[in-house]
């Protein structure tokens, strides 16, 4: 499906030639900070269910360009639904509207904090360990307006290319460093794996945290890393699937509840 350009917001394209200039200009990139408008659309999600509530993971605001708007939403990964986000069993798709009733996303850098209604149904949606089309993402609708809002790269990622995992990590880092550099190491329309420059990095609770190029534009959805011999390797599934559920999830009609 082809995707119609139109005018962005003149907080987005300032917040992405900042970035841009930034890159240009630091001496290191792994000290490296985001702008503000970039590190405030990244938070830390807390759901609400019928009995309790539970953190887990990352989360970030993003917005697509879906039919004829641009549309905000809340994303995080599916697999946090389950033993992986310290549930005692995976929730699935069809269900997962129904069992959170609603989440607050609090900023790592303010006290600004965002929230929604239930997920959104992403057909199909599914822990990237399982066997299927991957499509390990969880979204939940925003109101118009909001200006803390990432946008999605629609090209494919190379080999040896930069990227940044945007996030807050347990260990291996200052609590405050929110971009880690990586190397591309391979890619294709759904997945992405990349080498962090930091080994030592601890990439606990950081599931549902974007990757992002040097223009600040999302690439794909951070689901997870671990050791390759004296290597840190990241794993994402690509904006290409991320886009792919949010017009499912979009398109989807209301049900009643």
């Amino acid at each position: 499906m082809s995707r119609t350009p139109s005018l962005q917001s003149a907080s987005v394209l300032v917040t992405f030639i900042v970035l841009i200039w930034r890159i240009e200009a630091a001496d290191s990139l792994s000290e490296l900070t985001p702008p503000p408008e970039i590190a405030d659309a990244i938070c830390r999600p807390e759901f609400q269910t019928a009995n309790d509530k539970f953190k887990a993971g990352t989360a970030f605001m993003a917005q697509a360009f879906l039919g004829s708007s641009w549309r905000p939403v809340l994303v995080t990964a599916h697999h946090l639904f389950g033993p992986n986000g310290g549930l005692p069993r995976q929730i699935r798709w069809s269900e997962l509207s129904s069992f959170v009733r609603s989440v607050r996303c609090t900023s790592f850098v303010s006290e600004r904090d965002v929230r929604s209604g239930p997920p959104l149904r992403v057909q199909d949606a599914r822990p990237f360990s399982e066997e299927g089309f991957p499509r390990d993402v969880a979204v939940f609708a925003l109101p118009d307006g909001n200006d803390r809002a990432l946008q999605f790269s629609t090209g494919v990622p190379v080999s040896g290319q930069r990227v940044w995992l945007v996030a807050r990590v347990a260990g291996g880092e200052p609590p405050t460093k929110l971009l880690h550099r990586a190397s591309l190491v391979k890619a294709d329309r759904a997945w992405i794996r990349f080498q962090y420059d930091n080994s030592k990095v601890d990439l606990r609770a950081t599931s549902g945290a974007p990757v992002v190029d040097e223009r600040g534009r999302v690439i794909g959805i951070n689901l997870g890393g671990g050791r390759d011999g004296n290597k840190m390797v990241g794993v994402a599934q690509s904006a290409q699937v991320i886009l792919a559920a949010l017009e499912s999830a979009l398109s989807e009609p209301a049900r009643p509840r």
